[in-house]
């Protein structure tokens, strides 16, 4: 059972010493190709160009995604400089605060219990620790989206009164808008398709009377609008790929080759809320509230809140795009419909088992980990990993323990088990540095600036290095290859090459220069034609200079 008496000292202590675990070992791990390498680049550039209208990827016009995550990192690294820390530093920062405000809103309908409850399992879900740590917008648009949804529940929860009702709605359209500027109009079709769900079943038609629709709108627009209005009238081509192709077709069709069967979220799901499967799942399965509703036309947030998890699941279930990280803004909702269960229930002991299972399944692992050695990912990597599995699995077992011995108090043992299981997955997230040399282009990028002056140019042949780019903080050629730049590329063609004989004769006359190609596509590289020499070869990709 869990007790009763959780005071705020113990509260703050459990949020600061997360907080150090949290934003500890943000920089050990090199960048990885491809999303950390383009995140991090587009604000690099910014900062580099002065342009932090138009986002550029290797020079390119990159209209994928708005604008506000690289605003961010470009004003961090304007501060702090250029680093794995500061290019995760955003991500890290949303993810922490996505936990704080769960846990505002757990305080605000449930008490202090609940609050620390919900915080406690979202700040140490594996998927929530993996998203936090790893550079992607998934983690930024959580944060918004929850701040969001949870200022509407606040809102419309007890008797705040009406300036306070419409304060808390502003709040939650404001995050909303900047959901928007983060990755694009799911930030608000997600939102939308709830209310309308919920208000059918609750049949609380009050609801829109107190949304504040048009001064929510007003300022929704007063945030978003100016950098759209502006992006297009700067770039024309902007509002057909941004609305029509990253939007309609990425939903609709298998544009971007990221398609999965209607049942791709269910394992994303059930390993994401990890450690705390039953806590976590309960409330889902079984929710406290009737099928049927008690108080039709009263605001019910437990309702709310369930509807938004689900819609937001078959959303993007039904959807032909599909990434993990797409459901990661369930995670915190779910933790504090789990939250206020633990507090009702006292039940949060099962879960040691789910603690033990992966704690095993990690020990066990690192021993045969070097079994799923191949060519691209050498044994000598596995073997670097398995210090970091081991230590992830021996605390994931001490989280057992400190679930199973009674005579810890159910807060204390509460507390270990998220700062254990908080630890454990930032081992393995952390250990997967072990494998930079296959993931990322760090060392491409060190070779480089070792063998050549900053002013020689670098090719890339069928591929091209996003992490490299950010490392050397100069633009690479690409030599038969588009990508994601394909849309900047038929925008500015003269900045790519078209074909290896193309490139074979700006080669040739030139005194110093590199190249760089993965040894999949080394057969199709006429390397005799080169005269240059290779100065590394590693377990996916060649660098041959010409010096």
């Amino acid at each position: 059972m869990i007790a009763p008496d959780i005071s705020r000292r113990f509260t703050t202590a459990v949020i600061l010493l997360s907080a150090v675990l949290w934003f500890g070992l943000l920089g050990q791990r090199e960048l990885f190709d491809p999303d950390e390498g383009r995140y991090a680049g587009i604000p690099a550039a910014m900062v580099d160009t002065g342009d932090w209208l138009t986002p550029r990827l290797n020079d390119f016009k990159y209209f994928e995604k708005p604008v506000l995550q690289y605003w961010g990192t470009a004003a961090i690294f304007s501060v702090f400089g250029k680093s794995n820390t500061t290019a995760r530093l955003w991500t890290a920062l949303t993810g922490f605060a996505t936990a704080l405000f769960a846990m505002l809103v757990a305080f605000r309908l449930y008490g202090q219990r609940a609050a620390l409850y919900t915080f406690g399992l979202t700040i140490s879900y594996l998927m929530v620790v993996a998203f936090g740590h790893y550079l992607t917008l998934d983690m930024a648009l959580s944060a918004f989206l929850v701040m969001g949804i949870g200022s509407l529940v606040i809102a419309h929860s007890g008797q705040p009164g009406e300036s306070q009702t419409r304060n808390w709605m502003l709040l939650g359209w404001a995050a909303l808008a900047l959901a928007t500027l983060t990755k694009g109009l799911v930030a608000v079709v997600l939102p939308a398709a709830t209310v309308v769900v919920y208000s059918l079943w609750q049949r609380d038609w009050q609801l829109w009377k107190d949304l504040h629709i048009f001064k929510g709108l007003v300022l929704y627009l007063l945030i978003t609008a100016p950098w759209f209005i502006m992006v297009s009238i700067a770039n024309p081509e902007f509002a057909e790929f941004f609305f029509i192709h990253e939007h309609f077709n990425r939903y609709t069709s298998e544009v971007h080759s990221r398609e999965g069967p209607i049942y791709y979220f269910v394992p994303f799901l059930l390993l994401g809320v990890f450690p705390w499967v039953t806590t976590s799942l309960r409330p889902v399965l079984k929710p406290a509230f009737r099928w049927v509703p008690d108080k039709p036309g009263q605001f019910d947030p437990e309702r709310f809140m369930w509807t938004f998890a689900v819609v937001t699941f078959c959303f993007f279930s039904l959807g032909q795009s599909k990434l993990p990280g797409y459901i990661l803004p369930i995670l915190p909702v779910i933790a504090i419909l789990a939250g206020k269960q633990i507090k009702e229930t006292g039940r949060i002991r099962p879960d040691r088992w789910a603690m033990l299972i992966l704690g095993l399944v990690y020990l066990v692992g690192a021993f045969f980990v070097e079994r799923l050695a191949s060519g691209h990912y050498p044994a000598e990597q596995w073997a670097l990993y398995k210090p970091w599995l081991i230590g992830s699995g021996t605390l994931l077992l001490l989280g057992f323990l400190a679930l199973s011995v009674r005579k810890f108090s159910g807060r204390i043992a509460f507390a270990g088990a998220v700062l254990l299981s908080l630890s454990a997955a930032l081992l393995v997230v952390s250990g997967a540095g072990s494998l930079a040399e296959s993931r990322s282009s760090k060392v491409v990028a060190d070779v480089i600036m070792e063998s050549l002056p900053e002013d020689a140019p670098v090719f890339s042949f069928q591929y091209f290095p996003e992490a490299a780019v950010f490392y050397m903080g100069r633009n690479v050629t690409t030599v038969e290859y588009e990508g994601e730049m394909a849309m900047g590329i038929r925008l500015e063609p003269e900045k790519h090459i078209k074909s290896q004989d193309e490139f074979l004769t700006i080669w040739q006359n030139l005194e110093q220069a590199a190249v760089v190609v993965k040894l999949n596509r080394l057969k199709n590289l006429k390397v005799e034609a080169l005269n240059g020499r290779v100065v590394y070869k590693g377990p996916k990709t060649m660098v041959i200079i010409k010096s």
